[in-house]
């Protein structure tokens, strides 16, 4: 879809969209919610600009897509979050505080399957199938929290705490694709907030999150998870120097990154190691 769509024909589209996703959920149905990611990443600057009066406006179609991340089912709830997600990042808007809420009621879903109260057995392939379901909402809730991350100073202080808490704890031991997605929100985070760490924020990255960067850094199995994990540590380092907050990290952390560095033996992280490296070990 061109970026040049206009008036009339941006709103005529945009309306049958929104009032398509109006209603029960039905099979298929998340073709209604691509379209208008789509629509919404192509023609961005116009929604933004809405010239035509009759176009519906952003926190319309924000509240549409909030409505659909509600849905009961998981696959299409799935959907939702990540359209909602790119589409709030696309269009620029500060709504933190209402879709977090959102992530995380989606994020406390029971993940087992409930046993009829007739039989005494639960069967194993629903009980599969529904986990690796709440599995792909987890892992587009994670990767949304970093795509919507707030650009408003006060929004980000209010959250911030609790968001790295929230991400961090959610680093060890678990699947690869949820700390792929857990690593990239961190990263995000780490380049868009403007402000130092308090000691709470201090003790948090001495105590949880670092060491956790470090398990992600000596993970064998998953390329991935090491590249994201020191994608994350660099912004995060950068960070620290950047308010010159490097000399707070306590010693033993210390010499847990320069470990966990030094063993990374990648040809495609070398450069980016030998910088995050020089940086801890200067200082500078």
């Amino acid at each position: 879809m061109g970026s040049d769509l206009g008036p009339p024909h941006l709103a005529t589209l945009l309306k049958s969209l929104i009032e398509g996703l109006q209603g029960r959920t039905w099979d298929g149905k998340e073709i209604l919610l691509t379209s208008l990611r789509t629509v919404c990443i192509s023609c961005s600057s116009a929604i933004i600009e809405r010239v035509d009066t009759n176009q519906p406006d952003v926190s319309e179609i924000i509240s549409c897509l909030f409505t659909q991340c509600k849905k009961h089912d998981i696959q299409y709830k799935t959907s939702a979050v990540e359209t909602t997600a790119h589409v709030i990042n696309h269009l620029k808007v500060d709504v933190f505080i209402e879709f977090y809420e959102i992530l995380l009621y989606n994020l406390r879903l029971d993940t087992n399957p409930k046993t009829d109260e007739h039989s005494d057995t639960v069967d194993l392939e629903e009980q599969r199938e529904m986990k690796l379901l709440l599995l792909e909402l987890q892992v587009k809730v994670y990767a949304a929290i970093g795509l919507v991350w707030p650009s408003h100073d006060l929004v980000q202080r209010q959250f911030y705490h609790d968001v790295c808490v929230l991400l961090s704890n959610g680093l060890p031991d678990n699947n690869w694709k949820l700390q792929v997605a857990i690593l990239t929100s961190l990263t995000t985070i780490y380049e868009k907030t403007q402000f130092c760490q308090d000691d709470a924020g201090m003790l948090l990255l001495n105590d949880v999150t670092i060491p956790n960067l470090c398990q992600c850094l000596g993970n064998q199995k998953f390329f991935i998870v090491r590249k994201e994990g020191l994608n994350c540590l660099k912004n995060l380092i950068s960070s620290l120097l950047k308010f010159d907050q490097l000399h707070q990290l306590n010693s033993e952390v210390l010499v847990q990154l320069r470990q966990s560095l030094g063993l990374l033996s990648d040809d495609g992280l070398k450069d980016i190691c030998s910088l995050v490296t020089k940086w801890i070990n200067s200082g500078k």
